[in-house]
């Protein structure tokens, strides 16, 4: 954030190129364990990643996408690997398997967390605080968790006219929709998915109480907690 992207300076195809480099960098790194199961698990993962972003490429501009269709994207595409970090992280310090997928659930959870706070700090954020242009989704055809809530509350032809406006203009109008958003109740209810993912993924570490990683965990949930509470309600 708050810097230009490689494809910004230096064109789509070296960014593609740089990404295939720094996974093959992340391969090699995977197999330098003295076991295949880091690789196994980083290269699945990966896998899972990249169909998760494929899922919502096939959705760009799909305006009848509901909450649990963009719920399993944001599971492969970013939850995956808070997942998958907090499982090796666990597995290799030498903790118990319990242990490890109680971390694996809270990664997963608190990953799905973090992709819902930042979805709306694309319509709440302010930029020079969190580093990125607003309305990036909205522009680029991406129904995220709050345009989806909000359309759903909307009447048909309310629906069918916000649309239609959506499909047929470069720069939405982002403080109109965050209007008929703060309307409509739409970002306590994103909030309120957010909070049960939370939940969720704390309830997961909670008969772990008096590992030393515990702490530190709920230290995470703490603060992405508290980040989705300045945007709704400051």
């Amino acid at each position: 954030h708050n810097h230009p992207t490689v494809s910004e300076k230096f064109g789509a195809n070296v960014a593609v190129l740089v990404g295939d480099a720094l996974f093959a960098q992340a391969m090699r790194l995977a197999s330098d364990f003295p076991t295949v199961k880091i690789c196994r698990a980083v290269s699945a993962a990966t896998r899972r990643v990249c169909a998760g972003e494929i899922a919502q490429t096939f959705q760009s501009g799909n305006a009848s996408i509901g909450v649990e269709e963009y719920l399993q994207i944001v599971d492969c595409k970013t939850a995956e690997l808070f997942s998958l970090s907090c499982l090796l992280g666990a597995d290799l310090a030498g903790y118990p398997a319990d242990f490890a997928e109680a971390v694996e659930v809270f990664g997963r959870h608190l990953g799905i967390a973090y992709q819902i706070f930042d979805d709306l700090a694309d319509f709440l954020g302010r930029e020079e605080r969190i580093g990125k242009t607003l309305g990036t989704d909205v522009a680029g055809g991406k129904y995220t968790l709050p345009l989806i809530i909000l359309l759903a509350k909307l009447t048909e032809p309310e629906r069918m006219a916000m649309v239609h406006d959506l499909r047929s203009v470069q720069n939405p109008d982002l403080a109109g929709l965050n209007h008929r958003m703060e309307q409509n109740g739409v970002f306590q209810a994103v909030r309120d998915y957010f909070q049960r993912e939370i939940q969720q993924a704390e309830r997961a570490i909670e008969p772990f109480s008096d590992f030393s990683p515990t702490k530190f965990l709920l230290k995470i949930s703490s603060f992405v907690t508290n980040r989705i509470n300045s945007l709704v309600l400051d």
